[in-house]
């Protein structure tokens, strides 16, 4: 994978595997035992294989000078028709946040990326036991990727099958700007992919289809790759909203916002 500098003012850069070897964790203190990037993706890559599941596609970036990691990998196992399993995986050596990992999914068709926040959150601090703790978090993590898979797929297939109008559509954006999911600047945007989507996969005028209309603008923006934190909190809270609008997430949550999260 060639490494391609996206917004160096927000600090997003896309590295290979071997560039990312070159960012070193800082030396330990007695109570702070920071690990490596590459160290973290290797420990996730090798519990995922170990459990039989295959990356088609990552990417993987750093920011703030290397100080912090974020990655994305989308996996050949199917959600529902054409959607994959995808996880994301995050580490920083300024003690800016623990060591983390989680799961969603990637849409083919325009490679949407979105994550949930209640399923599959784990999180582990840079201490003595962190490593230890991450890798026993991570393995419980994937062996319940597959009934976290079954319920994204009941979860996509109850808004493809949720028909709204045009003022459902309308609220709901706005509603997205209320909440910081997206900006100003991209409103206008999401009501123009909506009324007429980049993708034909999206004309029906379904929850789905809106939902696709805003990870479409959030994706054209590069903040997956420039502000990964800030996306990954940006796809949960649009989850939520969605799935509160339209009644059609599988569990029952009367919370008014997502449970703790990787982007937290």
């Amino acid at each position: 994978m060639a490494s391609a500098t996206l917004n160096l003012h927000s600090g997003g850069q896309l590295v290979s595997l071997d560039e990312l070897e070159r960012y070193k964790a800082p030396e330990a203190t007695e109570t702070w035992k920071p690990l490596g990037h590459a160290h973290v993706y290797r420990k996730v890559r090798e519990v995922l294989d170990a459990a039989g599941y295959k990356v088609a596609a990552e990417k993987l970036a750093v920011h703030k000078n290397g100080a912090r990691f974020f990655g994305t990998m989308e996996l050949t196992t199917k959600v529902s028709d054409g959607v994959a399993l995808a996880v994301g995986v995050r580490n920083s050596v300024d003690r800016s946040y623990p060591i983390g990992f989680i799961a969603g999914h990637r849409i083919f068709v325009c490679s949407n990326l979105a994550f949930r926040s209640d399923l599959l959150n784990v999180k582990a601090k840079h201490t003595k036991l962190g490593e230890q703790r991450f890798s026993i978090g991570i393995a419980s993590a994937v062996s319940r990727l597959s009934s976290f898979q079954e319920e994204e797929a009941r979860r996509i297939e109850a808004m493809r099958g949720r028909v709204i109008d045009d003022t459902l559509a309308e609220s709901l954006t706005l509603r997205a700007y209320e909440k910081g999911i997206i900006s100003v600047r991209q409103l206008l945007g999401v009501l123009a992919e909506w009324r007429s989507p980049s993708f034909v996969a999206f004309k029906d005028r379904t929850l789905y289809s809106y939902f696709n209309a805003v990870t479409t603008v959030l994706g054209n923006s590069g903040r997956d790759v420039q502000q990964p934190q800030k996306y990954c909190a940006q796809t949960m809270l649009l989850h939520h909203l969605i799935e509160k609008a339209g009644d059609v997430s599988p569990r029952k949550d009367t919370s008014d916002e997502p449970h703790n999260t990787l982007a937290v």
